[in-house]
């Protein structure tokens, strides 16, 4: 989708998610007091409500995830790498 980095906070990946999708997304209010235990920094990861949340999230977003691996690419014909040169100097 995009090449650019995000910043590890929702309220970046809710922008990018809300431009593909407004209806699935909602508003940023909506995004944030849902996943707010994953924003949070003091909050645990072993806390069952921050995993389920987690799990949560990480499904929704599978839907709009791509990736492609090198070796994938190279496989199915879609990338062409010449071959590698190494110097030593």
């Amino acid at each position: 989708m995009t090449g650019t980095p995000i910043q590890n906070n929702l309220s970046e990946l809710w922008s990018l998610m809300y431009f593909c999708m407004p209806a699935v997304f909602g508003m940023l209010d909506q995004f944030l007091s849902t996943f707010k235990d994953i924003n949070d920094l003091t909050s645990e990861v072993h806390n069952p409500r921050v995993k389920e949340r987690l799990k949560i999230l990480k499904r929704l977003l599978g839907a709009f995830m791509l990736r492609r691996t090198k070796s994938k690419l190279v496989e199915s014909g879609n990338l062409v790498l010449p071959p590698l040169t190494e110097t030593t100097m």
